[in-house]
């Protein structure tokens, strides 16, 4: 299960004006919202699911597709503060071992929990003698 693919902030959405630019950055604050949300009930109720931070790594095959690339990490950086850094092809090979696309750009904040284990792990929480619902926390960008 990956937890932080939601909407993705993308060049086209990211060259709208008006209401659409201030829905997108409201969705990706609530996005970033729900991750910590996950994170505090993960940690609070010591569920075992492999829960992990990683960073993610998206390449650009093209020249076309770097500047719309370069939008998107200038936009997430300005918004949300998620950390997104170009990463130059001659760079690429220490990020993943290969310097196939034009350029890339690594996202910090991404969570993994395996299927199998946050499933299992959320059962014995849930039923765990004095358990509790966990109030929801709302952003407030």
């Amino acid at each position: 299960m990956k937890i932080g693919k939601g909407i993705s902030g993308g060049p086209g959405q990211a060259n709208r004006e008006g209401g659409q630019v201030q829905l997108i950055e409201i969705l990706l604050h609530e996005s970033l919202a729900a991750y910590g949300n996950v994170n505090t009930l993960i940690e609070r109720e010591g569920i075992e699911c492999h829960f992990e931070r990683r960073g993610r790594f998206f390449g650009a095959f093209t020249p076309t597709h770097f500047e719309k690339m370069k939008k998107k990490a200038e936009m997430l950086n300005r918004v949300i503060q998620i950390d997104a850094e170009i990463i130059p092809r001659l760079e690429q090979r220490r990020e993943i071992g290969s310097d196939f696309y034009h350029v890339g750009m690594t996202v910090g904040a991404r969570v993994n929990c395996t299927r199998r284990s946050s499933a299992k792990g959320c059962s014995t929480s849930v039923t765990a003698p004095g358990s509790r619902s966990a109030p929801i926390q709302r952003s407030n960008g």
